[in-house]
């Protein structure tokens, strides 16, 4: 065995053994320490260039081998190209003695009885010749053959191929290489008849600068934690290091690699990194192993903390984290009742309904003020006495709804002032009306998930009943024990002494905080909740990082070899073969992937007033320059009627002013028509008959309300039914009180489409 070869002191060994094994016999002795220096091997087997001996190339051992075969001649690199088409590079690395051999074999017979073939009339094989193998008859060409077989040369896979007078091939070489850190190299060469010839000087041997690792062997301390050390999952046995994967087992593969020390495994059952105990004055665990000299090295989730730093050293970190909180996913709220209002903040739908309000007085108040929003109410008469306004304050807030909601209205702007304004109002709710839409779409689309908690203070201030703890004896728990008095870690720390609700690992911290039977939160580093939440969907992590640490590899104090492994891990960090493993081992491996990584929340988030703020911008801005012009509108108005009237400018203006004020009436005088009557009314007087009387108010209402004719010569009201093809029949009641009548009542004004019945105060129309 290994062990016994080891005690027998023996350095110059000769292995000889199927290529199938090599490997695996040169890795059980990597890892008893006897592949360095002292060791010389010489390894038999014409395959050996073809295996994969980058593990054993900067170990300094002298290995020696053999082949028969030139993996830099032209034909071997043509034939394996053919051979090995698609593979990676250098496929003429692959191609192994045996099949060389035969095709060698096979050239040379082709050769020789083409050749045959060429020297006899006599066809070597007919279509009816049978050999047998049984009878005593030769074969008539068999003798020739082989006598040109032995007299013949060839240059094949193998080298120069010529046999001897009794058919055993003679004169070939094989070629000398030792394993050197730049690979295989050729040292000389091995022929059947001159004998050996060196043609190269051996390896030199490397010289130490005194902290170089080549060569050494390192016990290396892990625990089975996922990711950083687990066993195979494999059906096969599996004994030594190729028991053991895992990030902390790829990263020592690669160090080794790089310094060419040797390392063997062993593994820490309680998974206990170590803190010190009060009572022995020692150190527990896989600090305790190394200060007793029971390993050399310790890697796994291995927290760099102060007080670890004063009993052991550490490397550079090779993973940055933080302490952050594990716990189940927030279950799905219920819709609410009001959840068509999510689509807009609070102060959206305020802003909505204030802008609602102004738009809807600002056209009601532009309405009165501009003259062209006057008109007459009686299509029959070109002067009436009275003009109505269609912007009353309830068809305004009408016309108004009517827009917010894309129905429209009957009622329909005339002034510039007042289309203006309604053109900003709709465009103001074409924005406001799509943004809904378009929000609403995805407020149904998600639902609103109810957490119970979101950070450390309302963990602490939690009422659901939820437990928390760490992992017992970690440097998790002693970050909030050990925390500042009166702090919220502090006090978080505390509450996990006083009820402990601690575990022994993290794969138990999961499950407890995965289980449906209770409502449990995990303190855990970082990097080991995102490993979690790749595999567990139902958990979540939950606030930020409360610290920031790293990971390190311990070793024991003023170790000569932590600036070597400080110098590989950063060259390993800058080629990103660090993130590399983690992708690997994070993502790719052991179910990896799952849960497709951390997911950004759906959750819509309602419109705020920043987010619509330039809508109602321009509805203001819009809305002030419409007031702008409806000014601008009546006072050019009151010019014209002051110009056309001969009134003076002051008088109009006062007299506009008063129906402008008063908003409990919808109609006003026709200050041209009582200019035109001659009927001596001033403008002061136009507004009404009887003074401030309340008969007269009512009388005004009633008129502006029945759209009544004016009075025909002898006394009696006119009763028009109007037909015509796009007119619904409409009748006029009789009054009996009369109003103030125009010259242009006894004018008959064409009606188109339509005729007109004249009766008394007695006839019924």
């Amino acid at each position: 065995t290994i062990r016994a070869l080891k005690t027998s002191g023996q350095q110059n060994i000769v292995l000889d053994c199927h290529i199938q094994n090599l490997n695996e016999i040169l890795k059980q002795l990597q890892q008893a320490g006897m592949i360095n220096e002292n060791f010389h091997y010489f390894i038999t087997n014409l395959d050996t260039h073809t295996e994969d001996l980058t593990p054993f190339m900067f170990s300094d051992v002298k290995m020696t081998g053999i082949r028969i075969i030139d993996p830099y001649a032209e034909n071997i690199q043509t034939i394996s190209t053919d051979l090995f088409a698609g593979s990676e590079l250098a496929p003429s690395w692959k191609i192994k003695t045996e099949a060389a051999l035969m095709i060698d074999a096979v050239q040379m017979l082709s050769k020789t009885l083409s050749d045959r073939q060429k020297l006899s009339p006599i066809p070597i094989i007919a279509d009816d010749d049978i050999f047998s193998c049984t009878e005593s008859k030769s074969w008539e060409h068999g003798l020739s053959i082989i006598n040109m077989l032995k007299t013949s040369t060839r240059d094949g896979l193998t080298g120069l191929i010529s046999f001897n007078n009794e058919g055993f091939r003679s004169d070939f070489n094989l070629h000398v290489f030792e394993l050197r850190e730049g690979g295989i190299t050729d040292i000389g060469n091995w022929n059947s008849s001159k004998g050996l010839n060196i043609t190269a000087t051996s390896q030199s041997q490397y010289v130490s600068d005194g902290d170089s690792l080549r060569n050494l062997s390192f016990n290396v301390l892990i625990t089975l934690t996922e990711p950083y050390g687990m066993l195979k999952m494999t059906t096969e046995p599996q004994t030594g290091n190729d028991r053991f994967e895992g990030y902390g087992i790829d990263l020592i593969q690669k160090l080794a690699e790089m310094e060419g020390f040797n390392y063997t495994f062993l593994v820490r059952e309680d998974k206990k990194n170590g803190e010190y105990d009060d009572k022995t004055e020692k150190w527990t665990g896989m600090i305790g192993d190394l200060l007793e000299y029971k390993a050399d090295l310790a890697i796994c989730d291995f927290t760099i903390t102060s007080d670890r730093q004063e009993a052991v050293d550490f490397t550079v970190p090779f993973m940055t984290l933080g302490v952050s909180i594990l716990f189940k996913e927030p279950v799905n709220a219920p819709p609410s009742f009001f959840s068509f209002a999510d689509p807009f903040g609070l102060d959206t739908w305020i802003a909505l309904g204030v802008s609602f309000f102004v738009v809807s007085f600002a056209l009601y108040f532009m309405g009165r003020l501009c003259g062209d929003e006057w008109t007459n109410p009686y299509p029959c008469i070109e002067e009436p006495e009275h003009l109505t306004n269609q912007f009353s304050l309830a068809n305004a807030i009408w016309f108004a709804t009517g827009s917010l909601l894309a129905q429209g209205s009957e009622i329909g702007p005339i002034a510039i002032s007042t289309r203006m304004g309604a053109g900003i109002w709709w465009y103001f709710c074409l924005i406001m009306s799509a943004s809904y839409t378009a929000n609403l779409a995805a407020f149904l689309a998600t639902q609103n998930p109810v957490e119970l908690f979101t950070d450390l203070q309302s963990l602490y201030d939690n009422p659901h009943g939820i437990k928390y703890g760490g992992k017992d004896g970690g440097a998790t728990l002693k970050f909030f024990t050990e925390a500042e008095e009166g702090t919220i870690l502090r006090k978080i720390g505390d509450h996990m002494k006083d009820n402990p609700a601690n575990v022994k690992g993290n794969d138990e911290g999961v499950l407890r905080a995965e289980s449906e039977d209770e409502k449990y939160a995990f303190f855990m580093e970082s990097t080991s909740i995102e490993y979690a939440t790749q595999r567990h969907c139902t958990l979540k992590q939950y606030g930020g990082l409360l610290d920031e640490k790293g990971y390190g590899i311990a070793m024991r104090k003023n170790s000569t070899y932590r600036t070597r492994l400080n110098s590989a891990l950063l060259q390993l960090q800058m080629s990103h073969v660090l993130d590399d493993l983690k992708k690997k081992w994070w993502e790719d491996r052991r179910g990896g992937g799952a849960c497709g990584g951390p997911v950004a929340s759906s959750e819509a988030d309602p419109l705020g007033l920043m987010n619509v703020e330039g809508c109602f911008f321009v509805t203001v801005y819009g809305t002030m320059l419409a007031l702008i012009l409806v000014i601008i509108e009546h006072l050019c108005f009151v010019r014209k009627i002051s110009r056309s009237t001969k009134i003076p400018f002051g008088k109009v203006f006062m007299s506009e002013l008063r129906a402008f004020l008063d908003f409990n009436n919808n109609t006003k005088p026709n200050i041209v028509q009582g200019f035109k009557d001659g009927s001596g009314v001033t403008v002061e007087e136009c507004p009404r008959e009887n003074g401030d009387s309340k008969d007269s108010k009512m009388e005004s209402k009633r008129d502006s309300r029945s759209k009544s004719r004016p009075l025909n010569d002898s006394g009696s009201r006119c009763c028009s039914s109007v037909h015509s093809r796009s007119r619904s029949r409409s009748i006029s009641r009789p009054k009996s009180r009369k109003s103030k009548t125009s010259k242009s009542s006894d004018r008959k004004a064409p009606i188109p489409y339509g005729f007109v019945v004249s009766c008394s105060d007695n006839d019924k129309c």
